[in-house]
Order: structure tokens, then sequence, then C-alpha cells
């Protein structure tokens, strides 16, 4: 079935533009497909039966999941714009099992410690006045004198040392490792 007007021809699956370059717009009713991949393969897309998946939610089965999987990496670096059909490997893992070695230059004493990513989010992030500066600055500067002097006092809670003299241990890289944590929480 088609309609014309002005110029546009319309059919059920898609509208053309006549004038200049031909223009092709997708108005179908079929939903874009993901491809998504595993182990090589495509992995299949599931249908399910709503009215069976709702009795089955309804009887609380699902709980919340608390380690959730993150990425950890990716092939093409964040924020960069790929044409549709591109391939992504991510590779992904639970913060718990992430150590802070992987992080780029990580405070030395939360290494040594052997703290995961995990961890910190939830020792260090746990808490709101911390969580919220390290959330809202970008960079170790930007926080506040008091947001500076909280974190360095739990960082001395803990009996660990900043020491702005050691790059290893510097307000820096103490700011960078919680400011990476805070990614996975």
């Amino acid at each position: 079935m088609s309609d014309r007007l002005s110029g546009i021809s319309a059919t059920t699956s898609t509208t053309r533009f006549v004038s200049g370059a031909i223009k092709v717009i997708d108005v179908s009713e079929k939903p874009a497909q993901a491809n998504v991949v595993r182990e090589g393969k495509l992995v299949p897309a599931v249908t399910t039966n709503a009215t069976a998946l709702q009795n089955w939610l309804n009887l609380g089965v699902i709980r919340p999941v608390e380690d959730l999987r993150r990425v950890v990496s990716q092939t093409i670096p964040a924020g960069t714009r790929v044409a549709r059909g591109v391939a992504v490997d991510l590779l992904l893992a639970e913060a718990r099992l992430i150590p802070l070695d992987v992080l780029e230059r990580p405070h030395r004493g939360l290494v040594d410690r052997g703290f995961t990513v995990q961890a910190i989010a939830d020792d260090f992030l746990g808490d709101a006045e911390i969580r919220n500066a390290i959330l809202d600055a970008s960079t170790p500067e930007a926080l506040s004198p008091a947001a500076q002097q909280r974190i360095r006092n739990a960082f001395t809670e803990r009996d660990l040392t900043v020491d702005d003299g050691d790059p290893a241990r510097d307000f820096s890289s103490a700011f960078r490792t919680l400011k990476s944590a805070a990614a996975f929480r």
C-alpha cells in the first residue's frame, strides 16, 4: 500500500524522499535486534511466556544481585562513536574480584593491603560525604579542603599513609583510587 503526498512516497515499512539524494527511513514495527556474541557465537534471542514469567516473579524468587559484573575494559575507548554492527569486546568482572593494582597508578598502601575495588567501594565510599565529594570532583584539587581532610583522616583511621612526597602514596593517588572504585559501586 502506498500514498503519494507532495513528493513523498510512503509505504508500510519505509518513507522515501524523492528530491535530491534518496534517503530511507525505516518505520517498520520490527524492533532493532541486538547482536550479542558469547565465545564467538551469536547468543539467540529468548522469548518468554509473559504470564508465566510474571507469576514466577511474583513468587519472590528473584532477589537483588549484590555482585554485579562491571566492564573493566573494552576494545574501543569509552565514549567513542561506532557504526552500527561494530563489535566491541568487553572484559567483565565482579568488583569483589578486581585487585586495585589493575587500576592506573593506585595508592600503593591500598594495593599492599590487598584491597579490591569492592572493598574500597564498601569501606571508603560507604561514607556518604566521601562518596559525594569524590563523585562531584573531577580532580583532587577540585575537592574542598574539608573533603580533602576527611579523606586523609579516613586513610589515617585505617593505618594508611597519605604522603604527598611519595607519588605512589600521595593524595592524588588516593583520590584516583577512590574515583576509580566509584565507577564500580
